[in-house]
């Protein structure tokens, strides 16, 4: 919802003389921080009051139908509604989807909690040596299983023959063009379009921001791209 408000890339436009991005999204919370607090934060009672005036502005229309004043309260009104519903119904598609990651998240830690206790319950303390005594620990019952594999085994490495280099030739390779070209640097658009791709539903990243912000502020992040494309280029090969 704040990509929609007037004032959102002017803030963007105001600290995007960083370096990194990581400096640019910290510098941004705060600003953006107030636009919520000021403007956002009493979403669903600016909602409430829009609607209520809505149905005044309608009710007067009703009374009135060619008073030229009348229905452009009324239209300034509806499309007052319609905006801060639109921010509503975002709000809540954001607070779904952390509810959604969190439900999951909850999964994860319940199961591998569980893996954790069936690790626990499956694990060696003791373990009976060459002389039938019980030992317990278990650095010693890595030790008494470390020799029993080594006498069972041997302790020499068996000669290996070496891969036949026509076996790797059966089956589908890459030419020397498509390997001279996977090692080819990332461009601009390449990069924009995989980043852009991102749909504007998707859960926040690690620092609260989604795809949407980043489309707003396309145009002022068009130096982060170009910084991806070079970091990216110099671990391409």
């Amino acid at each position: 919802m704040w990509v929609k408000d007037p004032q959102f890339l002017e803030i963007v436009a105001q600290t995007v003389n960083l370096q990194a991005l990581k400096h640019l999204l910290c510098n941004l919370k705060g600003p953006l921080g107030q636009l919520n607090k000021h403007k956002y934060a009493d979403i669903y009672g600016q909602q409430a009051r829009a609607k209520d005036t809505l149905s005044q502005a309608q009710v007067s229309l009703q009374k009135d139908p060619f008073n030229t004043e009348v229905v452009q309260q009324e239209n300034m009104a509806r499309q007052n509604y319609v905006r801060i519903t639109q921010s509503a119904l975002s709000l809540i598609k954001q607070q779904s989807k952390a509810e959604w990651v969190g439900y999951g998240d909850d999964c994860s830690r319940f199961f591998m909690a569980k893996i954790k206790q069936r690790k626990a319950m499956t694990c060696i303390y003791q373990l009976k040596d060459k002389q039938g005594q019980w030992v317990q620990g278990f650095d010693a019952v890595a030790d008494i299983l470390n020799d029993f594999y080594t006498d069972l085994l041997g302790k020499h490495a068996s000669q290996r023959c070496h891969i036949n280099p026509q076996v790797t030739q059966y089956g589908h390779t890459l030419s020397l063009q498509q390997q001279i070209k996977m090692c080819q640097p990332f461009k601009d658009n390449e990069i924009k379009q995989a980043l852009f791709s991102i749909p504007n539903f998707k859960s926040p990243g690690p620092d609260g921001f989604n795809s949407g912000f980043k489309l707003a502020g396309s145009r002022q992040a068009q130096w982060f791209v170009k910084q991806s494309r070079n970091s990216s280029a110099k671990g391409n090969c």
